[in-house]
């Protein structure tokens, strides 16, 4: 409690003193948030989201929180139950300054989950089945499921046995931290958006955060996949959006894709975010050899080759992934095609640097 605690109250010293700085180079600490989008920005292309976002060619941390807040205003959710739009408007600001410059796990992440997350969201499949309160909190979720993410994993918090991992018995150590944070944070005056939306919409809400930002833990993706894909396997026939499991199940698959949605990215954006992961990786590598600890299957740069294991975990990670979601929402099939084309294309240069000659695959996703 202490340790968040302090990380709420230091958030903005920090940044400014230059020792925690928000993912981007040209922040502008205490700048005032901006309110409502002006009536014009409202009106433009209401309810329509693009598919992809050059979240990099924002550089200010004020440029991304607008962004995030005109993703919140057009997916429309927010003003169907009521949020208090002043302390929303806080909430996500004061969200940006809980993300460090992290190679990968920094705001810029975080506002590319939540735009993937809004784009699905207005699908016509899920636009029609998913409730505005679940959407709402599916975005509240994306915001915040990796807030003062400190860059590396949960095997390096249990490893050096930190406050964090003792208190949540080694299991999801900042999926719990982060989902923690956010509840403290929603709970303070200044950000209590919350005030304004029904009882029964806050509980619901508790609900979706904590399942949604627990489903983000990797260590558990495999019995997720298992369970997600037998009820794929039923829709409609016998599970379908009338299912409360089933509905949860694909809002838990929701935020997982969007989580890893940057390798559903066209190539040129894909390989810079996959550059950046293993940038996160190869660090902390290097401190698991430094304090002689196993180092992890991805984290040694001396013996693993970027786009190998970005192909790998495309295909381990995401790919069958997407294509449930895509049975249930046929929308989300240019994302699977999008991947199948990102494998080919680093099996190709995989290939190239070692002298072999790239797939046929890798042929046609280039042409």
């Amino acid at each position: 409690m202490n340790d968040r605690c302090n990380t709420l109250r230091k958030a903005k010293s920090r940044t400014a003193s230059g020792k925690w700085r928000p993912a981007v180079d040209c922040h502008r600490p205490g700048a005032a948030v901006q309110g409502k989008p002006s009536p014009a920005k409202q009106k433009a292309k209401s309810h329509v989201i693009a598919r992809n976002v050059r979240v990099f060619a924002m550089r200010e941390r004020q440029e991304l929180v607008g962004h995030t807040l005109a993703l919140l205003k057009r997916e429309g959710s927010a003003e169907k139950v009521g949020a208090d739009w002043s302390k929303l408007a806080r909430f996500v600001d004061q969200c940006s300054l809980l993300y460090h410059a992290n190679p990968y796990h920094n705001w810029h992440h975080a506002v590319d989950v939540t735009h993937t997350m809004a784009w699905m969201l207005t699908r016509p499949v899920l636009r029609k089945q998913i409730a505005p309160v679940d959407s709402f909190w599916l975005l509240i979720a994306s915001i915040a499921h990796d807030l003062d993410h400190p860059g590396h994993n949960n095997q390096w918090e249990i490893y050096i046995h930190s406050a964090r991992a003792s208190k949540y018995e080694n299991r999801a150590v900042l999926e719990h931290y982060s989902l923690d944070l956010a509840e403290e944070l929603i709970a303070r005056p200044e950000f209590r958006f919350t005030e304004t939306i029904t009882p029964q919409d806050r509980e619901r809400g508790r609900v979706v955060m904590r399942e949604t930002i627990m489903a983000t833990d990797f260590a558990i993706h495999k019995e997720f996949m298992g369970v997600f894909e037998a009820l794929v396997r039923d829709y409609p026939a016998r599970r379908d959006f009338r299912d409360a499991e089933f509905v949860l199940m694909v809002e838990k698959a929701l935020i997982k894709a969007a989580d890893i949605a940057n390798t559903a990215k066209p190539f040129a954006q894909a390989k810079i975010w996959g550059l950046r992961v293993m940038e996160e990786f190869w660090a902390q590598g290097r401190l698991e050899k430094a304090r002689s600890f196993p180092v992890g299957p991805l984290n040694d740069e001396e013996r693993v080759d970027l786009n190998q294991a970005q192909a790998g975990f495309i295909r381990f990670a995401a790919l069958d992934l997407f294509d449930l979601l895509a049975r249930i929402e046929p929308a989300l099939a240019v994302q699977v095609k999008t991947l199948r084309d990102n494998i080919a294309l680093y099996q190709s240069i995989a290939a190239k640097s070692t002298g072999g000659e790239p797939s046929a695959a890798a042929r046609t996703a280039q042409s």
